[in-house]
């Protein structure tokens, strides 16, 4: 991706979906975010970070591998849910 990048092609990171109980927090992201920096040095064009949308076939999806509905997402339809403070964080 590094060498893509510099050839000009347009990098983009999507951090999808921010969740605090799946690994969301802050210094996760932050980690994550190095991490990308140093493999892709500064070719990464844009980070495309976004929350979790409720739906029934998202909440059937995670029953089926009985991973729990995460506390922090509320179940409203079709809206996703990424706080100020990630989004100012990754910012």
């Amino acid at each position: 991706m590094k060498e893509a990048g510099e050839a000009g092609a347009k990098i983009l990171l999507y951090l999808r979906p921010i969740v605090p109980e799946w690994g969301g927090e802050p210094a996760m992201i932050t980690s994550i975010l190095e991490q990308a920096k140093d493999r892709i040095g500064d070719s990464i064009t844009a980070i495309a970070p976004g929350g979790l949308r409720w739906t029934q076939g998202v909440e059937y999806g995670l029953s089926k591998r009985e991973i729990p509905w995460p506390a922090s997402v509320p179940k409203v339809d079709n809206r996703k849910e990424l706080s100020d403070s990630h989004w100012e964080h990754i910012f």
